[in-house]
């Protein structure tokens, strides 16, 4: 054993965060616009409370929307997380999106081919108090009169 390099294993305990995600929602009728406020990554040290904040708002029959707007930075659990969100989505028989990726996040979304298992949509609504809804090109839609949505460039 002379001369010989130990070699030592350090076992890392990740610890999962301990503060709860905070969901903003805006809801109408089917639709749930969900912005995440106090979280910038989606990592292993967040995926857990991330997915439990969220979770309560798939609801069979409903549209789910999530902005990664204030999301800078994701790993190989964020990326899963995004996967499972879709497979619970389905589960309860909603409709799952992502909404104002930011361009970072998208580049990685298509690297890893995850991008073809999930609906990015290309712009943010945003709801308005009005009565009808316009699209990008300025049209009615009767199907969305509960709402007015305008889309940011």
């Amino acid at each position: 054993m002379a001369g010989e390099n130990p070699i030592i294993y350090v076992k890392e305990k990740i610890e999962t965060s301990k503060e709860k995600i905070k969901i903003k929602s805006k809801k109408t009728d089917d639709v749930t616009l969900l912005y995440p406020r106090n979280i910038q990554r989606l990592d292993d040290i967040n995926v857990v409370p991330f997915y439990q904040s969220i979770k309560p708002f798939f609801i069979p029959g409903h549209k789910v929307t999530l902005s990664l707007e204030k999301i800078d930075s994701i790993d190989g659990q964020g990326l899963a997380l995004l996967v499972q969100l879709t497979q619970l989505a389905k589960k309860q028989k909603c409709y799952f999106a992502l909404t104002q990726v930011p361009s970072t996040i998208a580049r990685i979304l298509k690297i890893t081919e995850i991008d073809k298992l999930l609906t990015i949509l290309p712009n943010q609504p945003q709801i308005t108090n009005k009565k009808s809804s316009s699209s990008a090109n300025g049209q009615k839609n009767p199907d969305d009169s509960f709402l007015d949505i305008e889309f940011m460039q």
